[in-house]
């Protein structure tokens, strides 16, 4: 094979394989319970849900982390949960993805030891920037979310949760529409650049939290819609959380 035939060759090997080159060139480390590292992690939707927590992220470092979160009966007969981990304004492109580990259903349950020395405390990253998601896929493949109670030891479970997500677009409003498993609406408001119809509220390519509080709330599941008005743009943009709430 000749000098050009080689050459061209490699370049289409590396068009073609660009993903995998991209996150190979990062620095993913393997650990005992989880990948955790740095890349960068780049939106895969409109509105991307990067956390769903039902308390703030609080520690000092070094600190070993607990996210614990409830796992309801799922019908399957091994629920696979997955902890993930990103920062809220991506600065250091930090990323934590859990292993498989023993989760049991209709209890709490915890992912631990997640040492911020490993990682967290090299990179500089501020927990005030982490993004944390617990999360299964159901029997109709569905993504459930598990809201996660991030803590050093000591739980502190609220039941007003933190929705973080981020956005592709410049949204003008955003609609948040609650529904129970047996369809029953619960009401919520609706966010909007109040000075004219085509202000910005949510910058495109930024990341935002919003609270929900589920205090008055049976246990059970939920969807959560958030549905952006783009300013300009004829059809919102949409993100459906589907999570299980559990009262503290």
């Amino acid at each position: 094979m000749g000098i050009n035939q080689l050459y061209y060759r490699c370049l289409f090997l590396c068009v073609c394989l660009g993903a995998s080159v991209h996150i190979a060139s990062g620095q993913k480390h393997e650990f005992g319970n989880r990948f955790e590292g740095s890349y960068q992690n780049q939106a895969n939707t409109d509105l991307d849900i990067i956390g769903v927590l039902r308390s703030p992220i609080l520690f000092n470092s070094p600190s070993t982390l607990s996210v614990k979160f409830f796992l309801p009966a799922t019908g399957l007969a091994t629920a696979k949960v997955l902890v993930e981990a990103q920062e809220i304004t991506q600065s250091r492109n930090y990323f934590m993805q859990s292993k498989s580990f023993p989760v049991r259903t209709t209890e709490w349950n915890a992912f631990s030891p997640w040492p911020t020395t490993d990682v967290i405390d090299t990179l500089g990253v501020a927990p005030q920037n982490l993004a944390v998601t617990t999360s299964y896929i159901d029997q109709s493949g569905t993504r459930v979310y598990l809201p996660a109670d991030v803590n050093i030891g000591v739980a502190h479970p609220l039941n007003t949760y933190i929705i973080q997500f981020r956005t592709a677009w410049s949204i003008h409003s955003l609609d948040e529409k609650l529904t129970a498993s047996d369809g029953t609406s619960i009401p919520l408001k609706t966010i909007e650049c109040s000075a004219d119809p085509s202000c910005v509220l949510y910058d495109a390519g930024t990341s935002h939290a919003m609270s929900l509080d589920m205090s008055n709330q049976p246990d059970g599941f939920y969807n959560l819609q958030l549905i952006g008005h783009v300013p300009n743009k004829f059809s919102p943009v949409h993100a459906t959380v589907t999570f299980y709430h559990r009262k503290a």
